[in-house]
């Protein structure tokens, strides 16, 4: 009883943290990205957007020399988007804390098989994060290397 109580507790005292302070830390870091890129991004073709996005996540070089700028960028801001991110990643610690003492304390197995599955999305989105991210550096150095920049 105890237990579930203080559990329930520091969810609620994490989600108070992560609405009055983590997501206003997270838009300012947000906001401190590449905002030139930004508009210059926006303002592209949507077929042009999706057909640099396509070269980035297929790990191939860039075609236009007056491209490549704005790929390299644009890997440079997912970078800054990613960092900004890692907020949250450390919010879900006393909440998982919070679960596994419940799961623990009443002995209830499908807690259990919830971390469990959360665990394996968190692993597999981990894979997959990183999967993308060498993709668009394997385009940003082909880009480079083709139009030597």
């Amino acid at each position: 009883m105890v237990v579930e109580l203080v559990g329930t507790a520091v969810i609620t005292a994490d989600c108070f943290v992560l609405w009055r302070y983590t997501l206003p830390r997270y838009k300012e870091r947000l906001a401190r990205g590449d905002n030139d890129w930004r508009r210059q991004w926006r303002s592209l073709d949507p077929s042009k957007r999706r057909a640099l996005t396509q070269a980035m996540r297929n790990g191939v070089a860039v075609h236009d020399p007056e491209d490549v700028d704005l790929v390299v960028r644009a890997d440079a801001q997912l970078d800054h988007v990613r960092r900004a991110s890692r907020v949250f990643e450390h919010m879900m610690v006393p909440i998982i804390a919070a679960v596994v003492a419940i799961a623990i304390a009443d002995h209830f197995r499908f807690l259990w098989y919830v971390l469990g599955a959360g665990f394996l999305w968190w692993f597999v989105a981990g894979l997959i994060v990183r999967w993308q991210s060498r993709q668009r550096k394997r385009s940003v150095a082909a880009s480079r290397q083709l139009h030597r920049v």
